[in-house]
């Protein structure tokens, strides 16, 4: 660099200077997706820059997330976090480079992961407007799996979609009364892909698995009921309610008789003994063995639901026991599994049995039929007003010739626990 002063003299010299490049302006830093597990972090930089997400659960943070693929800068960013530990707060932020490498970090930001008891509400509120509303999914599993599986393979995926949260009960089998919760991360055909791998194994046939949705509020006046198909041997019998606000219950839940099916009679009308006895009810073994048969002198038995205190295990009210000629046994209750902050009940929660039917006259006897057992209920709350839960057995029938009755099924199992 040449210099001059006033006389016109020159004199050289070095002259050094930097040139700043300013970092890039983070804008717009959010949370969303929340769910028990996961979260997505999203922002927008001022310029293309590439994409970091550190967290933790306090602001030392500890962990972090890149991006795993695509453009290296952008301008809108979109992160996904995994393997989160339910109902904790987390600290976050998020970083971002641009062309000339210069480094922006946000400030620090926080979300609180969902209570995995709950739901996300991510179907809104629920106003129930008639009796015998159905709002699950059911179908089966069509192939045995593992523990630890991550996928699988059901009957038919219709309504179920990515991030809604399905249920997986066994039915039948050594381990009938065993389920378990999980969420779909895709579905593929009537390959389901789930967020984690299961903690069980189930087995194919023998396993439903139902869809339940994710409500805010939920609404049931008093003349609307939710209720679920019968069991038919494969799928039914039960309903699933999450919300993660209020369920204001004047109305009724009722899967009363929707559980194990009763026996049949011999359907022998005439003759005297012997005789062959009529069908046992429906069982859901080693669990809740059905009504035993009614056969010459004997009623039929009524079911007994055996579900032990185990939350993870319960099973739907096995059937009481046929009797003879026409007598049918009762059906067992169904099984009701409700989540809710906040459960008001004025109304009713039933999973009934069916009283097993009265004998049939003929000239051999007139040998009555057994109860079904109650069902199963479960409510997991963290604020419930009311107490009206019934899972009654029913009553077994009437046997006029030796004037005696069938067995009386069994009740079912309430229970009411307190989320944290």
């Amino acid at each position: 660099v040449n210099v001059y002063d006033e006389a016109g003299n020159v004199g050289s010299g070095v002259l050094n200077w930097k040139i700043v490049i300013p970092p890039p302006i983070i804008s717009a830093v959010a949370s969303s997706a929340v769910t028990d597990t996961s979260a997505k972090i999203t922002w927008a930089p001022n310029e293309p820059a590439d994409s970091l997400v550190e967290y933790g659960t306090t602001i030392a943070y500890g962990s972090s997330q890149a991006a795993a693929a695509g453009p290296a800068l952008v301008t809108a960013h979109s992160l996904a976090l995994a393997g989160l530990a339910s109902s904790t707060t987390y600290h976050y932020r998020v970083k971002s480079k641009n062309a000339a490498g210069v480094l922006a970090t946000s400030e620090d930001n926080t979300f609180k992961t969902a209570n995995s008891v709950f739901c996300t509400g991510k179907n809104g509120v629920l106003n129930v407007a008639a009796p015998g509303t159905v709002i699950n999914t059911y179908t089966t599993l069509s192939a045995s799996i593992a523990a630890g599986a991550v996928s699988i393979i059901v009957g038919n995926s219709a309504g179920f979609s990515t991030g809604d949260i399905l249920y997986l009960f066994q039915m039948q089998g050594a381990s009938s009364g065993i389920y378990e919760r999980a969420a779909i991360s895709s579905i593929v055909g009537n390959t389901i892909n789930l967020t984690k791998g299961l903690a069980s194994a189930f087995i194919a046939p023998g396993t439903q698995v139902i869809h339940m949705p994710q409500y805010t509020d939920v609404n049931i006046p008093s003349r609307a009921s939710l209720t679920a198909p019968a069991w038919n041997g494969a799928t039914g019998g039960i309903v699933l309610l999450c919300a993660n606000g209020t369920v204001d219950l004047k109305g009724t839940i009722n899967v009363t008789g929707l559980g194990g099916r009763g026996g049949a009679p011999n359907g022998i009308c005439a003759g005297r003994c012997p005789f062959p006895g009529g069908i046992p009810g429906e069982g859901f073994l080693p669990l809740s063995p059905g009504g035993g048969s009614g056969w010459c002198a004997g009623n039929g038995g009524g079911g007994a639901n055996g579900s032990p205190a185990d939350l993870l295990k319960e099973t739907l009210g096995p059937g009481g026991g046929g009797g003879h000629c026409r007598s049918y046994g009762g059906n067992g209750g169904g099984k009701i599994d409700i989540f809710a902050k906040k459960l008001i009940m004025t109304g009713l929660v039933a999973a009934n049995g069916l009283a097993g039917m009265n004998g049939t006259w003929s000239i051999g006897g007139a040998y009555a039929a057994g109860g079904g057992a109650g069902g199963s209920i479960l409510a997991v709350v963290k604020e419930i007003i009311g107490n009206t839960f019934q899972a009654l057995g029913g009553a077994g029938g009437y046997d006029g010739f030796n004037r005696s009755y069938g067995g009386k099924g069994s009740a079912g199992v309430v229970k009411v626990q307190v989320a944290p």
